[in-house]
């Protein structure tokens, strides 16, 4: 029974291999290009200390970033002890693709705070 059960799940489960890189191009096609490639390229290209730093510095200040997150100044005070440590997270989520999700909660406060 279990083999009868198996073998019909995954028949109406699978599907044939196909090529469908003309679907995706039809697709793709009636979708707008909203990030042009050199912006594109420059998303993907490694941060610097220093626009991490100018970022740290720009915020307002007497602003906590989250609802039980430290104080944007002790950040910017910290600058020269936590600046790298902050470039290698910002590395670290950028070479992985994911960000953890403490970090979420502060990403979407400041984009909510900028725009």
């Amino acid at each position: 029974m279990e083999n009868l059960l198996v073998d019909h799940f995954h028949t109406i489960l699978s599907e044939p291999s196909s090529d469908r890189s003309g679907a995706i191009q039809r697709i793709t096609r009636n979708i707008p290009q909203l990030v042009s490639r050199d912006q594109n390229l420059a998303l993907m290209r490694a941060t610097t200390l220093k626009e991490v730093e100018e970022v740290s510095k720009g915020m307002a200040k007497n602003k906590p970033l989250g609802l039980d997150a430290f104080m944007v100044e002790l950040f910017q005070e910290a600058w020269p002890f936590l600046g790298k440590d902050i470039l290698d997270v910002v590395e670290e989520s950028h070479g992985s693709q994911k960000v953890d999700p403490a970090l979420n909660y502060t990403f979407i406060t400041i984009i909510g705070k900028i725009y």
